[in-house]
């Protein structure tokens, strides 16, 4: 059992296993705690763990060993991305698409591309970024899945305020916001809003 808040704990026992050379254990914690860790800023210990275990595929399972690298490849480039390493987030977040595309994983398809329109967006590239934005949306609905939905359509929201189309802007946030709040997604809920902010803001600096 990983206990999630306990992050000190969870590192420990990563290092314990590494030392134990039972690189399944390492990477069972890891994968269980990337989330949290890329959540409160501790993007060097992703990169690290991940980078160990992304080199040690071979030691691990056969069975076992797309998947891992699949979702590896995915926390990596989140953090490589939150660090600004763009080339190197495209990179891993492309691996992840490769691998989620052979396994019909359509919901780690989708998050990744939303994850590359972020990678985009963050360069100026804002024609390419909706284009993924827009691929992630498609998926999520085809899908049925709200929750991702919610937060693709804040991300190609965004996108198209920097294209200056307002009015698609304004139309991604509201859905987005109304999605949050059918799942009580209050982080989501405070996102949209802010978003919706922006578009006046933005307008005025055109004026």
């Amino acid at each position: 059992t990983v206990y999630g808040n306990d992050f000190d704990y969870v590192l420990a026992l990563m290092h314990h296993w590494r030392w134990a050379d039972n690189l399944e254990k390492v990477a069972i914690y890891c994968l269980s705690s990337c989330q949290r860790l890329l959540q409160i800023s501790h993007f060097a210990e992703v990169i690290r763990w991940c980078i160990f275990l992304v080199g040690n595929l071979m030691n691990l399972p056969e069975h076992l060993r797309d998947d891992y690298q699949m979702q590896l490849s995915s926390y990596l480039a989140t953090a490589y991305e939150r660090v600004g390493e763009y080339e190197a987030a495209k990179v891993y977040f492309e691996k992840s698409i490769e691998l989620a595309e052979q396994s019909s994983r359509n919901g780690m398809v989708a998050s990744n591309y939303a994850g590359l329109s972020v990678v985009y967006r963050q360069q100026g590239l804002y024609h390419e970024g909706r284009d993924f934005a827009e691929r992630s949306v498609t998926i999520y609905r085809q899908q049925q899945d709200e929750q991702g939905l919610a937060d693709s359509l804040n991300k190609l929201g965004l996108l198209k305020i920097r294209l200056r189309d307002y009015q698609a802007a304004q139309s991604h946030f509201e859905e987005s916001l109304a999605l949050c709040h059918k799942h009580h997604m209050e982080y989501g809920i405070s996102v949209a809003m802010h978003n919706l902010g922006l578009i006046a803001d933005d307008q005025k600096d055109y004026d």
